[in-house]
């Protein structure tokens, strides 16, 4: 099992215990046009002042990336995909791994994130063995999904 395909693995895992009504769909690499990210989130979100609303659902691509000596490496077309989505007001993120940390971005930052990596400004940072890291990272993502 690649590097990234572990994330995968510990963020599905993760993300079941924070947000059990969410659903997660990583994306075959080979079924998709280039550049397009390898999850797709439906994370469902309810006003707890609010008893019989139904829950709002933000729906968010994740590119999963490992970082490599602080490089993020990101291919020019999925740079491309990121900065059209934001463009368009998608809500996309990119997370990526270092072996302490988990760093987010929104999409609109792709190109920097590909040129600084993990030094690139933006991004929501926290300790990746930190217990309750996976639902800091689902508020980080329904963050940048309401302000797409």
């Amino acid at each position: 099992m690649g590097p990234e395909a572990k994330l995968w693995s510990a963020m599905r895992r993760g993300m079941k215990t924070v947000g059990p009504g969410d659903t997660w769909a990583r994306m075959e690499t080979g079924s998709t046009q280039s550049g397009v990210p390898d999850v797709l989130a439906s994370i469902r979100v309810r006003d707890a002042s609010i008893r019989e609303q139904a829950p709002r659902v933000h729906v968010v691509w994740v590119e999963l990336k490992v970082a490599r000596h602080n490089a993020v490496l990101l291919h020019k077309w999925q740079v491309r995909w990121h900065r059209h989505h934001a463009k368009n007001r998608g809500a996309g993120a990119i997370l990526a791994a270092t072996p302490t940390h988990l760093l987010v971005w929104p999409s609109a930052s792709a190109p920097a994130v590909a040129v600084l990596g993990t030094a690139a400004p933006g991004s929501w940072s926290g300790l990746r063995r930190k217990v309750g890291i996976w639902g800091r990272v689902r508020a980080e993502l329904i963050r940048i999904a309401a302000a797409a």
